[in-house]
């Protein structure tokens, strides 16, 4: 994903969103805080991350063996994605020597539409490859958000 002038605003964007705050609470915030630019601007960049955070609470509940609808990809108007959908897969993963659980996040890009379980599928193998096998152990995968290029043909 390409970067603008706003990206490392990005993380705290999509926490802000998910914790359910408005765009103009959390722009009183980063003013508050200093960060200062047009409004304009930056309710536009927030706005890309609020519509994307209610359509995640949807998607995360899904069935593994059903596809996600068209109304529930998110076209990111900011983000430049370089495959036609892209598929944002969280993990939560139990550390065995420490008995610690983390939540890990994979983005999967694919030229076609994805089920949830492909894309959980394909998010796990790429994970599965970066870690060790022996000290870990996968408890939970479902799919966080559905991306879609913007402009980009559905198939």
């Amino acid at each position: 994903m390409a970067k603008n002038r706003f990206s490392y605003l990005a993380p705290q964007a999509r926490k802000a969103a998910a914790s359910g705050i408005s765009r103009n609470q959390w722009l009183r915030d980063l003013t508050a805080a200093g960060v200062r630019y047009r409004r304009q601007d930056m309710l536009n960049f927030a706005g890309d991350y609020w519509s994307g955070a209610r359509k995640s609470h949807t998607v995360r509940n899904i069935p593994k063996g059903l596809k996600i609808s068209r109304a529930l990809h998110h076209e990111p108007k900011i983000e430049v994605l370089h495959k036609r959908f892209v598929y944002n897969v969280g993990f939560d993963i139990k550390n065995n020597t420490t008995g610690r659980v983390d939540r890990f996040y994979q983005y999967i890009g694919s030229d076609r539409m994805l089920d949830v379980g492909g894309a959980t599928n394909q998010g796990f193998s790429a994970v599965f490859n970066m870690l060790d096998k022996s000290q870990i152990e996968i408890r939970n995968t479902w799919v966080e958000e559905a991306l879609h290029r913007p402009g980009d043909i559905w198939i």
